[in-house]
């Protein structure tokens, strides 16, 4: 190891999990905010369109309708700010539209994962959002992770049995830790 990768994983390895949760949250609110802006370009894939088998390229917004009906299964929307961080927003819902799950991905100029936000709405049997944040160091390593349980429209903490059983649950998500690791990777243009 170079005198300077050893400075480096030095200094890296003295940071404190707060730090690395102050560092990923302010990551995540600024690429999340990029994201919303106008100017932002976007790249759009999908998953799970009938005929089609693994992630295609979306044309636009109205590609995953068919007849005017939701047609896939997952959708992801990709931005990029060079040597800054990339952003990715996957959604998921199941056919019957019973539960829909959004991950907001958030990863370093360097393309590892920052702060994975899961947000997880409920229709049935419990109506509710669990909404859990994770965030990791530069190394993979999961520094922290919280869980909020919230009414549907998310203004109001939910309270109860049905809370408690919520707030324990683990939706499915995909841990996609580098940007490298992204199924749709080989059909992101620039």
């Amino acid at each position: 190891m170079s005198f300077s990768a050893a400075v480096l994983f030095a200094s890296l390895a003295t940071v404190s999990s707060p730090d690395i949760i102050r560092e990923a949250r302010g990551l995540g609110a600024q690429a999340s905010s990029f994201a919303q802006s106008r100017g932002a370009a976007k790249q759009m894939f999908m998953e799970g369109k009938a005929g089609q088998e693994g992630w295609q390229r979306m044309a636009g917004d109205e590609d995953h309708l068919a007849d005017g009906e939701w047609s896939v299964i997952s959708t992801a929307f990709y931005w990029r700010r060079e040597k800054a961080f990339t952003f990715v927003a996957v959604s998921k819902s199941s056919p019957s539209g019973d539960w829909f799950s959004t991950g907001e991905y958030s990863y370093r100029a360097d393309g590892t994962l920052a702060r994975l936000l899961i947000t997880y709405s409920a229709y049935s049997p419990i109506e509710g959002a669990l909404r859990r944040e994770i965030t990791f160091d530069r190394f993979g390593e999961q520094a922290h992770q919280g869980v909020k349980v919230t009414t549907l429209d998310g203004k109001a903490l939910m309270r109860g049995p049905s809370a408690v059983e919520f707030k324990g649950y683990q939706p499915d998500y995909d841990l996609w830790l580098t940007t490298d690791d992204l199924p749709f990777g080989p059909l992101i243009r620039g």
